[in-house]
Order: C-alpha cells, then sequence, then structure tokens
C-alpha cells in the first residue's frame, strides 16, 4: 500500500483537526491523546517550539495515522520530540484500527529517521506494551525506561474480599483510620461529574494544592498552566471522561482527586490534600472510600499513572504495573551521539548530585536554625 506523508506546523489546520478527530473517536484513544487536549497544551505552553505534527495518507486521502510532534532546541542542537510535554502520561501516535497499524508507524519512523531539519529525535512516556514501542525497537530506537503506573485491580471483589488480598498490616491500618474518621468527623465523599460544578471547586482544589506543597521545592503552576489545565479539562467533563473527587470531613474538603474514567478504569491523574487534616491519611484513605464507590457503580480498575511510588504498591495486591519508556532516534553524528549519552547515561548521575546536593543544603539549612534556637533558649536561660 501506498502512503503519503504530510507535515502540519498549524495546529489550527481545520484538516489536521477534523481527521485526529475522527480517528480519536473510532479508535476510543486516551483523553490526553484526543485532538483537543493536545492543542489545548499546544496553544497555551508550547513556548518556542515548532509544530511539526506527521500525518500518514491512504491512497483516498485519508488519514492513516498521525504523530503529534514538534521541533524545539536543546543543548544547542534542534531535535524531534513528542508533546504535550509534562502533560500526558501515555504517548502513542493516534492511528486507524486495522491492519494497517504497523507499517503506518513504520512509514513515520521511516520519516524521522531520514529528515534533515532536527539531529535527533526524543519521545517520551511510550507504554512498554505497546505497538509502537514494540517497532521503535525493531528500529534499532535506543529505550530509557522512564517510570512505572502502578494498576489496583478489583474487579470481581467486594470491599472486604479486596482487602483480604492486601498486606495484612496496610489492611489493619486502613480499617483503622477509617474507623478513627467515623469517629471525629462526618465523613462522605462527593463525586463532581459536571463542568459548571468543577469550576466553582476550581480554585479552591488550586488552594489545597498550594497549601500542601507551600514547602517543596518545585514551582507553583503558573497562571499560564492553570489555564491550560482548566481548558483542557473542561473538555473532557463535557464528554464524561473526567470525574472530581472529595473527601469531605463535616462538610469541609480534606482532600481530592482528579482523573479519567476510560473502558471501564479510573486513571488517577491529579491529587492533594488538606494539611489542617494530615494526621488521617486523607490523601490515602480517599482511595478507600473511592474503591468501594467503584464497587458500586462499575469500575473495576485504578490506573495510578505515571509515578513509581511506594504508596501505589500497597493499593496493588498483585504489584502489578506497566512501564512507560523513552525511545530516542540512534546516534548518526556527533550531536546525536552526545544526546544519546546524556539522556541515557549521564543525566540520571546529575540528577542524583543535584538531589544530594539538596539534601544536604536543606540539612544544613535544619541544623542552623536549630544552633540558633538553641542559642536563644540557652541566652534565656
Amino acid at each position: 500500500m501506498h502512503f503519503n506523508i504530510r507535515i502540519f506546523q498549524n495546529i489550527d489546520d481545520p484538516f489536521l483537526k477534523s481527521e485526529w478527530e475522527r480517528l480519536e473517536q473510532a479508535a476510543d484513544v486516551f483523553p490526553q491523546s484526543t485532538y483537543h487536549w493536545c492543542a489545548t497544551w499546544w496553544k497555551h505552553l508550547a513556548g518556542h517550539r515548532k509544530l511539526h505534527v506527521v500525518m500518514v495518507l491512504g491512497e483516498e486521502g485519508k488519514a492513516l495515522g498521525i504523530a503529534p510532534l514538534c521541533i524545539e532546541r536543546h543543548l544547542g542542537v534542534s531535535v524531534l520530540r513528542s508533546f504535550p510535554v509534562h502533560f500526558g502520561d501515555f504517548y502513542t501516535f493516534i492511528l486507524e484500527n486495522g491492519a494497517h497499524e504497523k507499517p503506518v508507524i513504520e512509514a513515520i519512523i521511516t520519516y524521522i529517521r531520514s529528515n534533515q531539519q532536527w539531529r535527533w529525535a526524543r519521545l517520551e512516556q511510550v507504554p512498554e506494551n505497546s505497538v509502537l514501542a514494540r517497532v521503535f525497537a525493531e528500529h534499532a530506537f535506543l529505550a530509557k525506561h522512564m517510570t512505572a503506573c502502578v494498576i489496583a485491580d478489583f474487579s470481581g471483589l467486594d470491599w472486604d474480599g479486596y482487602l483480604a488480598k492486601l498486606k495484612k498490616n496496610f489492611r489493619a491500618e486502613i480499617r483503622r483510620r477509617m474507623k478513627k474518621i467515623a469517629s471525629d468527623h462526618d465523613a462522605a465523599l462527593r463525586a463532581t461529574n459536571q463542568w459548571a460544578d468543577y469550576e466553582k471547586k476550581f480554585t479552591e482544589m488550586v488552594s489545597i494544592y498550594r497549601a500542601r506543597w507551600q514547602d517543596d521545592r518545585s514551582p507553583a503552576k503558573s497562571d499560564q498552566e492553570l489555564a491550560c489545565w482548566q481548558e483542557a479539562i473542561k473538555e473532557q467533563f463535557n464528554k464524561g471522561k473526567i470525574v472530581y473527587y472529595q473527601l469531605l470531613f463535616d462538610g469541609k474538603p480534606a482532600a481530592y482527586r482528579l482523573g479519567f474514567v476510560h473502558q471501564g478504569v479510573y486513571y488517577a491523574w491529579h491529587t492533594s490534600f488538606n494539611p489542617a487534616f494530615k494526621r488521617y491519611y486523607p490523601g490515602i484513605m480517599i482511595l478507600a472510600y473511592m474503591i468501594r464507590h467503584f464497587m458500586a457503580t462499575g469500575i473495576h480498575t485504578i490506573n495510578f499513572m505515571a509515578g513509581d511510588y511506594n504508596w501505589k504498591y500497597d493499593w496493588s495486591w498483585d504489584k502489578r504495573k506497566t512501564d512507560n519508556y523513552m525511545f530516542t532516534s540512534p546516534s548518526r553524528g556527533i550531536a546525536s551521539t552526545i544526546l544519546n549519552a546524556y539522556h541515557h547515561k549521564i543525566r540520571d548521575k546529575i540528577k542524583n548530585y543535584y538531589h544530594q546536593a539538596m539534601e544536604y543544603k536543606a540539612l544544613r539549612t535544619v541544623s542552623r536554625n536549630a544552633i540558633l534556637v538553641w542559642r536563644k533558649i540557652s541566652n534565656h536561660s
């Protein structure tokens, strides 16, 4: 079969939009791969990047596959990379269902490797069990593990049956905490699945998030990022693909979770808790209330999405997970050789040194403050 390649440098191109939406609806793609989600990120947060979406066309002129890609400068080198950046947990090409999936992916890979506009290609958060990952590997793309996505499966189980499969100590702790919450507060789980209702809670959600992370070294989300969030999320509410859960103590929000509902699975995307209730571990305990709710409403699995954290495995009785990888194009010159060495070997070592330095700096700050307090106490004694 003969394929044609068409490149789009305008995210608002009507043909790109219509074909992308046609493919996403037919394949029921994950919400973070939809045209609206990706286009919203591009409009708000693309920065100085240049759009370079690759479309594979069949003989009848219809799209068979779309690769959301862009060009940026990285360490002084022109690089082709996947998007959205830091706004999607599972990257994929948007493909027409059927026998042409692999040939279409190969046509895009051939284009990526043969083009001279960039020295290197970098595609992140590719699920290991996807056709895309398999074909990248077949074409000698270099793979690097990025993160795990932990999965909690409670299909066919009731609450007690599910708890019985979890670790004994964790199971006992959940039950103890639920009793403590019930004795101290009127606890309730509230689900919001309408945009108009969620919009009223958005400012409250941001306030809780900022209060929880105010001492963290990471910068708070900018107004531009929050505007991107609102626009992208609104569309998913309108499609019935996203739900906002709150754990309320006496009517006050103790914790929240914002996530996608897709093909019978809840994808836990964003969460935080109110520090005023931290003694009850509300960020963890909201999951207990949610899972009981899911069992009554037909959801059978939680995918915790990107982030390999121990607390997620506590909820996964079989320790199930999938892994996401970064794939980079094979070295074909000095620039790509250096970039592959940096991202596959050197970068993690630099990050480790940086975190160790930050921990040492934080320890020095704590020690210094403790000495100052001791001196004040000594001077007044």
